[in-house]
């Protein structure tokens, strides 16, 4: 059952990894679909070219979400393809491996900028968009980290772009309502990240509470999960089998 025919998708950073993950599943359910990267044009346009081809549709939008100025035409971009959006999902991220004393100020805007200010952004010129919508109810889904509940300093600025992310969500949560809900999943260790500078590198799972590794398709079962619930905004869904928890 196709459960999210006649809906429209923003899913930033889709070509790869967690973001390419949910926008397969959305256009499974029948959701249109809007596809954002930066540098991964060409595994973009393969995965809205494989959703084409079963039968679904998808559309890319590439933007540095760095430059303010590119990022303000990401909304209008994916309006001019879809006409009116009905789900924002902030998935696109950045991550460097910088202490508070290792870090620059340039080094940290630019982690904020991706992070906190592009999903701002966004969101701002998502709601402005529906405002006469009336197609009810609109989602807002943040991808955070699990180390939001810790202290991780030496990703100094990816976590407080991150926490800040969380609050973010919550007030956004409450300024929108009653129209758009807007939550957070918050990841563990699902798959090596991609440290700036550094290239993929291999992360240990860690302790945690669950036996179980977590996968991109947990994310997309909590990703339903917040765009199927009716009654939850202004929360924060840790996907890391309890991780976040010990600390």
């Amino acid at each position: 059952m196709k459960t999210l025919s006649g809906k429209t998708a923003l899913i930033t950073g889709a070509a790869v990894r967690i973001g390419r993950a949910i926008a397969e599943a959305l256009a499974a359910q029948g959701c249109v679909v809007v596809l954002h990267c930066r540098h991964s044009r060409d595994e973009a346009d393969a995965l809205a070219a494989s959703i084409n081809e079963a039968g679904g549709e998808a559309h890319v939008v590439c933007a540095d979400l760095a430059d303010p100025q590119a990022r303000a035409g990401v909304i209008r971009e994916a309006l001019d393809a879809v006409g009116t959006l009905d789900i924002l999902i902030n998935n696109a991220s950045v991550f460097t491996r910088e202490s508070l004393q290792a870090s620059t100020d340039a080094g940290v805007a630019q982690e904020f900028e991706i992070n906190l200010f592009a999903p701002m952004s966004l969101t701002r010129a998502f709601a402005a968009a529906r405002q006469n919508a009336v197609r009810e109810p609109a989602h807002v889904i943040n991808i955070l980290d699990r180390r939001v509940t810790g202290l991780d300093v030496d990703f100094f600025a990816y976590v407080m772009s991150k926490k800040s992310l969380q609050d973010f969500t919550r007030m956004a949560a409450v300024e929108l309502a009653p129209g758009i809900a807007v939550n957070a999943i918050a990841p563990g260790a699902i798959l090596a990240p991609v440290i700036r500078g550094e290239g993929r590198a291999s992360e240990p799972r860690g302790a945690a509470l669950l036996d179980h590794d977590c996968t991109p398709e947990d994310i997309v079962q909590a990703v339903n999960y917040l765009l199927n619930a009716k009654g939850v905004t202004g929360q924060t869904l840790y996907v890391d089998s309890g991780q976040n928890l010990l600390g």
